[in-house]
């Protein structure tokens, strides 16, 4: 039981950072706190029941050892019954115990049962019925220590009645023995017995009837001792009985302490999350309202981004078709780079072609240098001829001239 207090105490006091960290604790532990609400109402039907096989056990056993002691005669019993007074009202109120209240925590785990199950509805009736059981067995068992606290007084009284008679019938029975002594010492004296016979006789009758009360008294007291010792014994098993029962009660009502204080530190910690909810749910209002404001302003900005959407969408077919004449394009494109590729390789061929007459003219070049290298000297020499020969052709052009201007005079 400490330890079930102890971890619903913790789980009380423990504390969310934020108010959806706590109802979500309060949610996850709701169902934890319910059990171990569960659990001291399962204690307190076992302290309940503990207390119901103890009384059952006492109503067992006051009858059997009643039986046990043996019982008077109707008309004994009749007889003590007129002679024993009527018991008021007020010794049975001295018997009885107060109903202790039903704790707050069976209450409260009545009301969450009934929130969380249909099933359990019926358990505030079981529970009430219990209750009553349980005063109509407190009555009860008030009842059965009352009329055993009076049965041994009725025998005490019995006892010292009895007492009386085997004391008064002691003192008889001594008269009687000493009548009887004084008429033997008559009867020794005067030796003559036959007017006292008859006296003798009853005293001998009186005193023999007499002696069997005596006996039968003697009987009665060692029966009503015997009683009275069981009686005793009865009472001490009672009160040993009583004294647990006390004990049960003093934790039924340790185990309500607890339970109450339990539930209301948890109806404390309820109603602050009950608060933050509240408080949550009038800031979620606000947030609301003003998204509504926001979203009615922003009504027509969205009205101008649906005109945007409809001009891009239209830009867009245009894009598209674009799209659609550039891939065509691309298309030929293609085509035209492959015809390239194909003139490109036709080109290459040629190119290796023209190589090899390159190479082949190249070798013809060089056997033309070579040539010339050749015909270098020859050339020099007939510069240098050349030369030659026009100093000689213009000599020739001077004699010429001069001749001329011999043979033409001026004019």
């Amino acid at each position: 039981m400490d330890k079930q207090v102890k971890e619903m105490v913790q789980l009380i006091e423990e504390d969310g950072d934020s108010f959806a960290k706590k109802a979500q604790m309060y949610y996850q532990r709701r169902p934890v706190l319910v059990t171990h609400v569960e659990n001291f109402y399962r204690m307190y039907r076992a302290l309940a029941e503990r207390y119901d096989n103890v009384t059952g056990e006492l109503r067992k056993n006051i009858p059997s050892r009643m039986q046990s002691q043996g019982s008077l005669s109707g008309s004994e019993f009749g007889s003590e019954l007129q002679r024993s007074p009527t018991p008021s009202p007020e010794p049975q109120k001295s018997w009885t115990r107060e109903q202790s209240p039903r704790a707050a925590g069976f209450d409260f785990f009545l009301s969450n049962k009934s929130n969380d199950s249909p099933s359990s509805r019926k358990e505030p009736e079981s529970a009430s019925q219990s209750e009553s059981d349980m005063k109509s067995e407190d009555g009860d068992d008030d009842g059965i220590a009352y009329t055993l606290h009076q049965r041994v007084l009725e025998l005490e009284d019995d006892l010292n009645a009895a007492n009386r008679k085997l004391l008064d019938a002691n003192e008889k029975l001594e008269v009687f023995e000493e009548k009887s002594l004084r008429c033997h010492c008559d009867y020794m004296e005067n030796g003559n017995g036959s007017d006292h016979a008859p006296k003798i006789t009853d005293i001998n009758g009186e005193f023999a009837s007499t002696k069997e009360r005596l006996q039968s008294s003697q009987v009665e007291i060692n029966t009503l001792e015997r009683r009275l010792e069981d009686a005793a014994i009865l009472s001490e098993e009672h009160s040993r009985l009583l004294e647990q029962n006390k004990g049960l009660e003093a934790e039924i009502v340790s185990l309500k302490e607890e339970m109450a204080s339990a539930r209301r530190r948890f109806d404390d910690k309820l109603s602050e999350s009950d608060a933050e909810i509240s408080k949550y749910r009038q800031e979620l209002a606000a947030a609301s309202q003003k998204l509504l404001q926001e979203k009615s302003t922003n009504s027509a900005e969205v009205g101008k981004l649906q005109e945007t959407i409809r001009i891009s969408s239209r830009e867009l077919e245009k894009v598209s078709e674009e799209k659609s004449l550039v891939e065509q394009q691309v298309k030929e494109l293609e085509e035209a780079n492959a015809e390239a590729e194909r003139q490109r390789q036709e080109l290459v061929h040629a190119a290796e072609m023209l190589s090899e007459d390159k190479f082949r003219h190249e070798a013809e070049i060089l056997t033309m240098q070579q040539s010339i290298e050749d015909l270098k000297p020859k050339l020099e020499s007939i510069a240098r001829e050349k030369s030659l020969l026009k100093l000689w052709f213009a000599d020739l052009e001077r004699v010429v001239e001069r001749g001329r201007s011999v043979v033409i005079p001026p004019e």
